[in-house]
């Protein structure tokens, strides 16, 4: 009995290893799976925290768009009411042009009949008031077209000024150059005169010259024809008297 108890030791041994294995497997099965629980419950957190934060973060930005339409809603408010005041005011001070136009219109069809209603004299003061515009318009424009040619004319009269100057200046130039032309003729013809005089002169006393001796020439001739007849004379006589 005591060998079968020593054979049947090692089949009970395995049996307890087996038992101890399969405890530690599910025991690390059991960690395995705690730890897989532990980390989705990690992961839930954090997507929770994340989903709590974008949710603090899109409802402070909405907060925040709120506020600043509040702001805005508030400002146009007081805007719309400072309008509504100066509306009122402006309202209170036209009551007297009311009052004032409605009168006229009382006063006026007593004698008129052009001017039945409020809105007919305002018409008519429209009508003034663009046909003013207008002429106020066209004058504007007339001033500046002046302006452009006054100033044309006046750029035109400096330029015929200086055209005028320098046509002055070529007119002094012109008549101290015909002064010198005329003194150098002047001159000119004093010279010929003095040599046309002086060669009158030389030709006076060639002709005197000329006259002195033609007038010797004929009394030389004068004298030897005298001569010659005395002569003649003189031998015909004693041709005569032999």
């Amino acid at each position: 009995g005591a060998r079968a108890a020593r054979r049947g030791a090692p089949p009970r041994r395995e049996d307890a290893f087996r038992r101890r294995e399969e405890a530690l497997r599910k025991k690390d099965l059991e960690l395995q799976e705690s730890l897989i629980k532990f980390n989705k419950f990690l992961q839930e957190n954090e997507s929770k925290r994340n989903r709590a934060l974008k949710r603090a973060v899109d409802e402070k930005k909405q907060r925040e768009m709120k506020e600043s339409e509040i702001t805005k809603l508030t400002q146009q408010y007081h805007e719309k009411m400072q309008e509504e005041k100066a509306l009122k005011e402006q309202v209170l001070k036209n009551e007297k042009y009311q009052k004032f136009l409605l009168d006229v219109v009382e006063h006026v069809q007593g004698t008129s009949e052009d001017f039945p209603e409020v809105q007919d004299l305002l018409n008519r003061y429209k009508t003034l008031r663009d046909a003013n515009d207008d002429l106020t318009k066209r004058q504007a424009t007339h001033d500046i077209e002046t302006e452009e040619k006054r100033q044309v004319f006046s750029q035109f009269s400096k330029e015929r000024a200086n055209e005028v100057l320098n046509r002055n200046n070529e007119i002094a130039t012109l008549q101290k150059h015909l002064e010198g032309q005329a003194m150098s003729t002047l001159q000119a013809q004093y010279n010929v005169d003095s040599s046309i005089s002086n060669m009158s002169d030389k030709v006076l006393q060639l002709g005197q010259i000329l006259a002195s001796i033609e007038n010797l020439l004929e009394r030389f001739e004068t004298q030897g024809k005298h001569n010659k007849r005395a002569k003649d004379s003189k031998t015909f006589g004693g041709g005569g008297g032999g």
